[in-house]
C-alpha cells in the first residue's frame, strides 16, 4: 500500500484482485496515472518501486503510455537497475502502438548517444514518425535534424517553415530557432525586425535564448541602436534563467572594456562558470586569456562528467 506523509492510506487497486481479470481502458488509464503519481510524488510519498508495479499492470492492461513511463523508468535506473536496452524495447512496443512520446525518447536515447556514439539516422527515424503522428515535440525535434543535418542532410530550407509554422502555433521552443533565422540570414535574407519579434515572444516566457539572443542584438547594434547597458541586461537575464552562452557574452563585454573599463579578471569569472558547464567558447576564451592551467582543470573536469 502506498502512504501519504500523513500515514494515511490512499486508495489503490488490489493487483492479486485483478489477476486473470480483463481490463477497461479507463482501468488501464488510471493505472497509469497511480503509477505517474507514485513516481512524481504528487499526493502521496514518491515511491519508484510502487509506480514500477502500477507501470507494469498499465502496460499488460494495454495503455501505451503506461509502457512508455515503464520504460523511462528503466531508461533513468528509477525504481530499477538502469537498462537503455530494456528501454528501448518497451519504447518501441509504445512506440509501434503509435505513443509518440515513447518515438521522441527513443530519438533522444539515439541522438545523445545513450548506448555509446550517437546514431542520428536512428534518431532522425524516431523524431520523423512522432512528427507524423503530430506531435509538436517530434515535430520540433524533427526540424533540428534538418537544422544540424541529424541523420540526413543539412536543410535550413526544409528546417525553416516547420519552426516558424510551431513558433505561430506557439511552441516557444521553436521562436528562438525562426528569430535566429531572420537574425543570421539562414537560408533568407536577414530581417532584424522579424528576428526581434520572435526573440520578444520567448522573452515573454522567460526563454532563456531569447534573451541571450536580443542582447546579442543590442551589444551589435542590428536592428536597433548599439546599447551595451541593455545587452547586459538581456545577458543577465539569460544567465539567471541557464543559458550558460550568456556568461560567456557578459564575459566578452568585460574582457574588451565594453561596460566600462576592462576587468579580466571579471571576464574571467564569467568565463569561467559558463567553461565549467562545457560551453566551448569560453573554454577558448580562459586560454585565450592565459589562464592555462585553469582551462585544462576545467576541460578534465568536464570531460570526466561526460
Amino acid at each position: 500500500m502506498i502512504k501519504n506523509s500523513n500515514e494515511d492510506i490512499v486508495p489503490t487497486i488490489s493487483i492479486k484482485a485483478k489477476e486473470g481479470w480483463s481490463w477497461s481502458k479507463e482501468e488501464a488509464e488510471l493505472l497509469t496515472k497511480l503509477g505517474y503519481a507514485c513516481e512524481k510524488g504528487t499526493f502521496v510519498e514518491r515511491d519508484y518501486k510502487a509506480a514500477l508495479q502500477f507501470y507494469k499492470l498499465a502496460g499488460k492492461a494495454g495503455d501505451n503510455q503506461g509502457l512508455s513511463n515503464l520504460a523511462w523508468m528503466y531508461q533513468n535506473g528509477f525504481g530499477i537497475e538502469k537498462d537503455v536496452q530494456k528501454a528501448i524495447e518497451i519504447y518501441e512496443k509504445a512506440a509501434d502502438a503509435g505513443n509518440s512520446t515513447a518515438m521522441i525518447n527513443l530519438g533522444n536515447i539515439y541522438e545523445y548517444g545513450e548506448l555509446g556514439e550517437p546514431d542520428y539516422n536512428k534518431c532522425f527515424k524516431w523524431y520523423k514518425k512522432a512528427a507524423e503522428s503530430g506531435d509538436k515535440k517530434g515535430l520540433f525535434n524533427y526540424a533540428n535534424c534538418y537544422h544540424w543535418g541529424y541523420g540526413t542532410r543539412k536543410s535550413y530550407k526544409k528546417a525553416f517553415p516547420i519552426f516558424k509554422q510551431l513558433a505561430d502555433e506557439g511552441y516557444i521552443d521553436a521562436c528562438f530557432y525562426v528569430g535566429l533565422y531572420y537574425q543570421d540570414g539562414l537560408g533568407r535574407v536577414k530581417d532584424y525586425e522579424q528576428a526581434r519579434r520572435y526573440y520578444r515572444r520567448g522573452v515573454l516566457v522567460d526563454d532563456a535564448y531569447c534573451f541571450n539572443q536580443l542582447g546579442v542584438m543590442y551589444a551589435k547594434g542590428q536592428g536597433v541602436k548599439k546599447d551595451i547597458n541593455a545587452a547586459l541586461d538581456y545577458y543577465q537575464e539569460a544567465a539567471r534563467l541557464g543559458d550558460w552562452l550568456a556568461y560567456t557574452n557578459i564575459g566578452w563585454l568585460y574582457e574588451n572594456g565594453d561596460i566600462e573599463e576592462a576587468d579580466i579578471e571579471m571576464a574571467k569569472k564569467y568565463y569561467k562558470t559558463a567553461a565549467e558547464q562545457g560551453e566551448e567558447n569560453a573554454q577558448e576564451a580562459l586560454k585565450r586569456l592565459g589562464a592555462d592551467e585553469e582551462h585544462k582543470f576545467i576541460q578534465k573536469k568536464y570531460s570526466d562528467a561526460t
